[in-house]
């Protein structure tokens, strides 16, 4: 299972209905959001991609599921109507700031 376009466009159109002024998002804050959404596929996409990894590691198996799903954001941006702009530093899904991927909304 993969995150679909209709997932992508439906976690956009929510983030910008929590903010009537957004501009901007980070891949952090997409991912929060999807996993908010689609939570039982975000789960189901985890549980496929750790069956297919040789580490055990989940936290690191995350992180390269989070990349996975950074890709998409960035191969489907123009469906999407987004634009990646460099990066930010912001909190990721395990209260960390890490660096993430910001995205305009054109």
């Amino acid at each position: 299972m993969n995150i679909t376009i209709k997932q992508a466009q439906k976690v956009i159109k929510t983030l910008k209905e929590e903010d009537k002024k957004l501009e901007t998002f980070s891949s952090h804050k997409f991912i929060g959001a999807y996993i908010k959404e689609f939570e039982s596929d975000y789960i189901n996409m985890l549980a496929e991609y750790e069956n297919k990894q040789t580490s055990k590691d989940t936290s690191k198996n995350i992180g390269k599921l989070h990349s996975k799903i950074g890709s998409f954001l960035k191969r489907n941006e123009k469906e999407l109507g987004i634009i990646s702009d460099g990066k930010v530093t912001d909190m990721n899904i395990h209260h960390s700031e890490t660096p993430s991927e910001k995205w305009n909304i054109v």
